[in-house]
């Protein structure tokens, strides 16, 4: 946990906490499907983040492949329909703060160890979403519940290690957008587990979302080999 910037640190996991608060608050208020496809949104945030405060350069390339995201992702939400409501925002502001936290993340990888970057998150999880626990009425879970909170807390180990390793292998703006995938993840885990079919339209969104992030994907490779 040795670091020379600590607040930076402190500023990063409030985000992450926050962004789980309005993304959970927002589970409550919209299908789960709809929530996902907004937090689809957050490639868009990190790569103008990436432009103005990290200096990244962004080619045309990765505009067009994260406004193809993006407009799948507003295919399958329709706020123009008469079923959106304001609540549906919360997911969107949740992939804002998650954004935010994920442009600091990489601010850091430059000069921390991704092993400091990730005790330092899990260690200030454990206090701020602890009092966010008791202002709500805390309850202490039992048997399978347990179990299944003990499980998603190390695949959260595991999937912020990753994640940090990818932040410091590549630019932020290469990284974020294959966050898209959780789209048609989560789909195919829906029904897996849950028999739950999604609509039409919303493998039309699921598609272009797929389609922007391989295509960045392919992108990226290719001028890597050119550069070796």
């Amino acid at each position: 946990m040795r670091t020379n910037y600590p607040w930076r640190h402190v500023v990063r996991v409030v985000f992450a906490a926050l962004g789980v608060e309005a993304w959970v608050s927002g589970l409550a208020a919209v299908p789960i499907w709809q929530a996902i496809a907004l937090v689809m949104t957050s490639p868009f945030f990190i790569i103008l983040g990436a432009r103005l405060f990290l200096g990244e350069r962004v080619g045309a390339a990765r505009w067009a492949a994260t406004a193809v995201g993006f407009a799948g992702a507003m295919i399958i939400l329709q706020p123009w329909s008469d079923s959106f409501t304001w609540a549906a925002l919360l997911p969107v502001l949740s992939a804002l703060l998650w954004g935010a936290s994920s442009l600091i993340t990489k601010s850091l990888t430059g000069i921390e160890k991704p092993e400091t970057i990730t005790v330092w998150l899990l260690v200030l999880l454990t206090p701020i979403n602890g009092g966010l626990a008791l202002v709500a009425g805390f309850a202490v879970p039992m048997g399978a519940t347990l179990a299944l909170f003990l499980l998603a807390g190390l695949l959260t180990v595991v999937a912020q290690y990753l994640l940090t390793l990818a932040y410091a292998s590549a630019d932020a703006a290469y990284v974020q957008p294959f966050d898209d995938l959780k789209l048609p993840l989560n789909v195919l885990a829906g029904w897996l587990f849950f028999d739950y079919a999604p609509a039409g339209y919303l493998w039309l969104g699921a598609a272009l979302i797929l389609s922007a992030s391989l295509f960045i994907m392919r992108n990226e490779i290719r001028k890597e080999r050119k550069l070796a």
